[in-house]
């Protein structure tokens, strides 16, 4: 698993210690690592890091979104809480989203 974000290390690294799944993330890019989405750089620099040559990406942005597309990688999106959810999902799906889950844990319902 990866993390890919526009945040700076410290402010990811410190969020990710601080709910205890540091340890699930092989890979995490920040801003420091490259230019921000939706450039790919950042997907594929995860992508790499992780040494696959197929991967999915999450994410609650269009601009995320339009980085997995433009990444090679299968862009799945989440609705961010607070969105208008209509509008919201309108946006994802236009930006590339190949599915739109309500939550992350809809997630499980994908994953065999």
């Amino acid at each position: 698993l990866a993390v890919v974000t526009g945040r700076p290390r410290a402010e990811a690294e410190w969020f990710l210690e601080r709910t205890d799944v540091r340890g699930l993330f092989e890979s995490v890019v920040c801003l420091e690592d490259g230019p921000n989405k939706p450039d790919p750089t950042p997907v594929r620099i995860a992508v790499e890091q992780l040494a696959v040559s197929k991967a999915w990406m999450i994410g609650d942005t269009p601009d995320d979104i339009r980085a997995a597309v433009a990444a090679g990688v299968l862009p799945l999106a989440v609705l961010a809480p607070g969105a208008d959810p209509k509008a919201h999902k309108a946006a994802l799906i236009e930006a590339g989203a190949v599915a739109v889950l309500e939550n992350v844990e809809s997630l499980l319902e994908l994953v065999p």
